[in-house]
């Protein structure tokens, strides 16, 4: 009876560690990523001034002008970390900047040109959080497209040359969306490597922060931390 006994204590602990040892297999590693990200950043929206000062007709009334007028299209680049639950969400958090030179003169059609003294430059630097769903597990499949929203806090600087420079803080919402594509996989799988299409949509900004369409891409490296 007490052979019996240990038997059946054996079986039931060979079934625990196997049912345990599968419910590990079932939970999908969690890995961390760096990225790397450039874009082309193109001028949406209008505006009713740069930063530090507004835009007024002769009259005192105040304008609002298409960014197409003001600014000339420009570039971003940024740097982020973030981690990737179960192969399909991701959370991140980084650096960008955008850059874009201020027209001069800025012609808008029915009013006299806008001269300035001297060429004028608009920085962007923000702070950047993300959520993305990727419909796919990366790992598995080799490519999965991704989308998801953002929020940035950033400082707006209007620099010229001989004059004070401008700032100011804004806030502002994005879409992203893309596709991730695998390029390299380690042998022990603890890290892999993706070209990445990355791009943009801000669909709100506050105060004159330049509102951005970006397309462009980047490379995330994925790791087991």
């Amino acid at each position: 009876m007490l052979h019996g006994k240990a038997v059946l204590t054996v079986l039931a602990l060979v079934v625990g560690v196997a049912g345990q040892s599968w419910g590990i297999q079932r939970v999908a590693a969690r890995f961390a990523y760096l990225e790397l990200r450039f874009a082309y950043a193109m001028p949406q929206g209008e505006y009713d001034g740069l930063p530090g000062s507004e835009f007024e007709t002769n009259d005192g009334y105040g304008l609002e002008i298409d960014g197409t007028h003001i600014y000339e299209d420009g570039y971003s680049f940024g740097l982020a970390y973030g981690r990737l639950f179960e192969g399909k969400w991701a959370l991140g958090a980084g650096f960008e900047y955008a850059r874009h030179r201020v027209k001069n003169p800025i012609v808008v059609p029915g009013f006299e040109p806008v001269r300035f003294p001297e060429r004028s430059t608009y920085h962007h630097y923000a702070i950047a959080l993300r959520a993305t769903y990727s419909p796919l597990d990366l790992k598995e499949s080799g490519w999965s497209p991704y989308l998801g929203p953002a929020a940035t806090f950033g400082l707006a600087a209007l620099t010229s040359p001989g004059y004070i420079t401008e700032y100011e803080a804004d806030f502002g919402l994005d879409i992203e969306f893309g596709l991730d594509v695998t390029l390299w996989q380690a042998a022990d799988n603890r890290s892999f490597l993706a070209l990445s299409s990355i791009n943009s949509w801000n669909f709100l900004a506050t105060d004159d922060r330049v509102s951005h369409l970006q397309i462009g891409g980047g490379i995330r490296y994925f790791f087991k931390p």
